[in-house]
């Protein structure tokens, strides 16, 4: 029988979780993504409203959640492979 895992009220994920759960998924929030790339979220916003990056591709938003970065374009648009226009 598993154990069932529940976080506690209040609880944050550590930089080590969220690098767990962004491996297996794909994805990390944007807070993650602004601390690995040295800036902030606000920057990625502007980057979103600019068209540099494409919402839906590079920045998705569950309903009910927060927005994440989709690493996989992430790293494209890094590599200069996926961005609509330059950065």
């Amino acid at each position: 029988m598993r154990e069932e895992i529940s976080p506690k009220q209040n609880e944050k994920l550590t930089l080590g979780d969220s690098l767990f759960i962004a491996e297996l998924t794909g994805y990390i929030s944007l807070e993650m993504w602004a601390l690995y790339e040295g800036c902030t979220t606000n920057a990625i916003r502007v980057r979103v409203s600019k068209g540099i990056w494409q919402k839906g591709k590079h920045v998705v938003t569950p309903k009910g959640g927060k927005s994440m970065v989709n690493l996989k374009a992430a790293k494209q648009w890094l590599e200069g492979k996926g961005s609509s226009r330059v950065a």
